[in-house]
Order: C-alpha cells, then sequence, then structure tokens
C-alpha cells in the first residue's frame, strides 16, 4: 500500500484483528504464518516526515508483539517432537530455499569455475560423475514430467547450474566424460522452464569451447621460480618488476582430433534436431517452446561457429560444410517466421513471400 491515507487507515483497523490473525485454532491454522510477512510489510510506515503513520504504525507493532512470546525455545528440540504440519513445511522450505537459492548458485558456480580452472582432473574426477548421476535420477523420478514444467525443479537447476561450470574444464580433461555428458543433455536439453533451458545452452557453449579452443598452460608473468622456499625471491613483493618476455616459455593446449570430433558429434547431434523442429513444427511450437529451441541454437553456434571455415575460404568444397548447412536452415528457419508473422498480421490473408 502506498497511498498514505489508505495506509493510515488500514493500520488503524488491524489492532483490532490481531488477536484473530495471530491465535491458532483448529479451523483457521495457517494465520500465524502470515505475522512475519505482516511484519515486514508496516516497516515502511516509520516515516519521519509523517507523524501520523508512525504512530499508527507503531500501534499495530505494538498489538502484534504484545500477543506472540519471544522466547528462546531451541533447547526443546531434544525434548519434544511434536512440530506441527505448518512449522515442519515452513523449516522444510527454508532450508531448501536456503540451500538452491539463486545467490548460493551464483556462488557455488563461481568456486567451481576457479577450482576447474586450476586442478581440472581432480575436480572433474570428484564431481562430474555424481552430478550426472543426481541429475539423471531427478529426470527418471519425475517420470520425465519435469521436462514440461514450467515452475521447474530448484534441486535440478543447482546441478545443471554446476554441471554448466564443470564442462568448461579445459586441457582435454573432458574426453573421459563424454557418455555421461552426452547422456545429460539428451535428457535435458528439452526442459521447458527458462532457467534450466538457459544453463544447459550455456554447458553446451562452454562445452564446445572447451574442446575446439586454444588454451594457455602457463599462465605466469613472472620468470621467476615461485616454488622455491622464497629465501631469496617473494613473489608478493614483486611490484612493477620489469620482466623479460623472450624468457617466458608460454605454453598452450591446441585442440586433439579426438575433442575435435567429440565437438563435431554434439553439434550434429543436437543442434540439427532443433533446427529442424523449428522447420517442420513452427506453427504448433508454444512460444516458451520456441524461446528455448532458439535459445540452444543460439548457445551451440556460439560455441562452434568459429571453428569452420569462412564461406568463401578456399578449403569450402561443397555444400556439406557445417557453417553453409547452419546459414541455410537458419535462413529458412527465418523466412518461415516472416511468413508466419504476415498472416497473423493479415488475418490469415494475402499472399506471402515467395521463397527465393
Amino acid at each position: 500500500m502506498t497511498d498514505p491515507d489508505r495506509f493510515t487507515l488500514i493500520m488503524k483497523c488491524l489492532p483490532g484483528i490481531v488477536r484473530q490473525i495471530v491465535r491458532q485454532t483448529p479451523s483457521y491454522s495457517e494465520g500465524q504464518t502470515y505475522v512475519l510477512p505482516l511484519l515486514k510489510s508496516i516497516l515502511p510506515g516509520i516515516d519521519s516526515n509523517d507523524l501520523e503513520k508512525i504512530e499508527v504504525t507503531l500501534e499495530v507493532l505494538d498489538a502484534i508483539l504484545k500477543l506472540v512470546p519471544c522466547i528462546d525455545c531451541s533447547s526443546a528440540v531434544n525434548t519434544r517432537t511434536d512440530l506441527t504440519e505448518i512449522i515442519h513445511a515452513k523449516i522444510t522450505e527454508l532450508l531448501a530455499i536456503s540451500i538452491f537459492s539463486r545467490k548460493v548458485q551464483q556462488f557455488a558456480a563461481s568456486f567451481v569455475r576457479v577450482m576447474v580452472k586450476a586442478k581440472p582432473i581432480e575436480i572433474l574426477k570428484s564431481l562430474l560423475p555424481q552430478t550426472c548421476e543426481h541429475i539423471k535420477n531427478i529426470v527418471n523420478q519425475s517420470q520425465m514430467n519435469i521436462l514440461m514444467d514450467h515452475t521447474g525443479d530448484i534441486e535440478l537447476t543447482w546441478y545443471l547450474t554446476l554441471f554448466r561450470e564443470l564442462v568448461h574444464a579445459r586441457y582435454g580433461t573432458l574426453l573421459i566424460y563424454k557418455d555421461i555428458i552426452m547422456s545429460v543433455f539428451r535428457q535435458c536439453i528439452r526442459i521447458i522452464h527458462r532457467h534450466s533451458y538457459e544453463t544447459i545452452a550455456r554447458a553446451a557453449k562452454y562445452l564446445l569451447q572447451s574442446l575446439t579452443q586454444l588454451h594457455a598452460i602457463y599462465h605466469l608473468l613472472s620468470d621467476e621460480n615461485i616454488d622455491e622456499s622464497f629465501a631469496d625471491f617473494v613473489p608478493i613483493r614483486g611490484w612493477g618488476q620489469h620482466d623479460d618476455f623472450d624468457q617466458f616459455q608460454v605454453q598452450f593446449h591446441f585442440p586433439t582430433t579426438n575433442e575435435i570430433d567429440f565437438a563435431c558429434e554434439f553439434v550434429n547431434t543436437f543442434i540439427y534436431d532443433e533446427l529442424q523442429l523449428q522447420n517442420e513444427n513452427c506453427l504448433i511450437l508454444s512460444n516458451a517452446e520456441r524461446l528455448r529451441s532458439l535459445t540452444v541454437i543460439y548457445y551451440i553456434a556460439a560455441g562452434c561457429l568459429h571453428m569452420v571455415p569462412n564461406i568463401k575460404d578456399d578449403l569450402v568444397t561443397d555444400l556439406d560444410n557445417l557453417r553453409i548447412r547452419l546459414q541455410t536452415d537458419i535462413g529458412n528457419l527465418n523466412l518461415q517466421l516472416i511468413n508466419e508473422y504476415i498472416m497473423k498480421s493479415q488475418g490469415g490473408k494475402g499472399d506471402t513471400p515467395s521463397t527465393p
């Protein structure tokens, strides 16, 4: 409530019904669940520019707090087991939200990203198989219904976020996990929940970049040996020191044939199915399904297009080249979307552009 007059009137009425709200009776047991949200919603009423609003707000706070005992009962868990259904549900919800919340996901993703960059072999061995197994179990237990659930599953989204960062590992470490990685994408590529399919689409981009891009192995910008006992040199004191770049022995990881083959197999497995889905079922797809498919296509293309030669390159000798196929399919898709838009705007009447 933002209107000050209405806010004041409502606040004047609240003290008269507070007791009925906070009391727990068989006929109305959920009233206590509204107390904390109510307290939070009236706190803005403490406005130093409006004394009347402050007065009625404090009256409501006083009325509520007089009826709610504020006592530390944490030791009761050792002697009581009679949690009400509402209390049990609230505790479960709080723990679930705390563990799988978006902020915790972002923190965990950043932490895993750093660990994968530093120790890819050890981290993948410890986390990737278990993460893929959890994703598989969640999808199987839902009997695939979770794929069409627009509300999503917070636990599945958590593990997909972890999976997204793990497939960012470099230096050829993903090859031995090829089968389980492909299995996760096959299971989750058609998830309709927006945050989930955006996560799996980004995972596809990161995977292709890890498999096909050139990566520097040696990152130090000093020719001093940092593994010594530091008796003669302490690296953290070497601010602004001149280094001879000709003495650096920079090492790079070049994509191997197996990595390129893995990337090509991934692209051929997933992107053409999405393009075919758009071309053949464009008119019957829902907006959510269309957006999911286009998102997957975009991120796969962003991850792989850098590895194919330019269309005008001499290396391109036939129309089976990946980039030309993508250009043709995406061009046909764009034309179909334009035709659909024109038909809708004209009420289904009139001529549509002909295929060039």
